[in-house]
């Protein structure tokens, strides 16, 4: 299998290394965070690196990590219109940024609607592509065994 990192993701580790680990964690205990900081702790392990080791630093991205959340996760109910589903208040609409712009911002601007729309866009295809990745793997994996099958049941 050849492996590499999803595209925008800052991990320097070899992703064939990085796939090593983590497929080893599964095999022989669980492959989850903290299992994957812990064999990651020594300074000669393939993921080290990519870890901040620095407590006050890890701390304050963590806090930069909960702080997202807490933007990503404000909604919006129209009082008029209480059944519509609810929507995110804020939104990024610009790529090499960390700014959030409010959704009553953006539909004011013609460029900022046509951002999030087309950042919406993209979102929407990775999801699809994701999808028809799984499928396609499913599909492969259940080809591969019923004709492993077949050639066993024929010899």
């Amino acid at each position: 299998m050849i492996y590499k990192w999803k595209p925008g993701t800052r991990i320097k580790a070899d992703p064939a290394l990085a796939a090593q680990v983590m497929n080893q964690l599964a095999d022989e205990s669980r492959l989850d965070a903290e299992n994957l900081v812990e064999v990651s702790k020594p300074t000669e392990a393939v993921l080290h690196d990519d870890f901040e080791w620095d407590n006050d630093k890890a701390a304050n991205e963590f806090r930069k990590h909960q702080a997202r959340n807490i933007i990503n996760g404000l909604l919006i109910v129209k009082e008029e219109v209480p059944e519509e589903p609810p929507i995110r208040c804020y939104f990024k609409i610009e790529e090499n940024t960390s700014n959030y712009t409010p959704i009553q911002t953006i539909v004011q601007s013609a460029d900022s609607m046509a951002a999030l729309k087309t950042k919406a866009i993209n979102e929407l295809n990775a999801y699809r592509q994701k999808f028809d990745a799984i499928v396609k793997y499913c599909d492969a994996e259940v080809e591969f065994n019923n004709f492993k099958k077949k050639m066993e049941t024929s010899a």
